[in-house]
């Protein structure tokens, strides 16, 4: 199993720099399940490649209770293949005439900003359904710049990423006694990651692939 499953955060509490991001989300659920969302029909969250943005989005909509349907902004970029695919789901505020769950579902909807390229029609259709949506609808995005038209009707909260020092103990700190990772071999790979956790986890299991084991390569400070 890749190391970015083995060691993906099973708690919001563990995710990484982005405790006021994992407020936020999960007091705006918790309107959705009071029955009372307002106008942010929609949640977007913007950030760089690898800072949490699906993770969060999964954790804290299974310890809300939802039952998340995911679906990747690029199957449904044209008005027609987006309205199939979730005009009903988000017409229902119960799953249970989609997977017999007694459940509220919630859409997450990932690289929303991948539908601003196309001359079809995905976002504009996008923002319609979420000024009437039924159901909760998270939307991830690198570049909240290319999706402006979605902001109105959103929830904005913006990832940042993992502060170098911080992410690198705690990387170390979970890791060392199974994979042998000290702090200072974390931080050389965040830094050549730009802060991605996601691609800094895959940079330190190719190197520890790609070394002796034997000779410690990455030895517990």
């Amino acid at each position: 199993m890749p190391w970015t499953d083995t060691y993906a955060p099973t708690r919001s509490s563990d995710i990484l720099a982005q405790s006021g991001a994992v407020r936020s989300l999960r007091a705006w659920l918790q309107t959705w399940l009071h029955g009372s969302p307002g106008n942010k029909r929609c949640a977007l969250l913007s950030g760089g490649p690898g800072v949490g943005k699906t993770t969060t989005a999964r954790l804290v909509a299974h310890e809300c209770g939802f039952d998340v349907v995911e679906l990747n902004a690029s199957d449904a970029r044209s008005k027609r293949a987006l309205s199939d695919a979730v005009s009903e789901l988000l017409s229902n505020r119960t799953i249970s005439a989609f997977y017999g769950a007694r459940r509220m579902p919630l859409l997450l909807m990932e690289e929303v900003d991948g539908m601003s390229g196309s001359d079809r029609g995905g976002l504009a259709e996008l923002v319609q359904l979420a000024k009437r949506t039924k159901v909760p609808i998270v939307c991830t995005c690198n570049d909240r710049q290319r999706v402006k038209p979605l902001l109105a009707q959103s929830l904005d909260l913006k990832f940042a990423g993992a502060d170098p020092d911080t992410a690198a103990q705690h990387i170390a700190n979970v890791m060392c006694r199974d994979e042998g990772l000290s702090v200072e071999s974390v931080r050389r790979a965040l830094a050549t990651a730009n802060g991605d956790i996601r691609h800094t986890l895959n940079v330190l299991e190719g190197s520890a692939a790609g070394k002796d084991r034997t000779l410690d390569p990455f030895a517990c400070a």
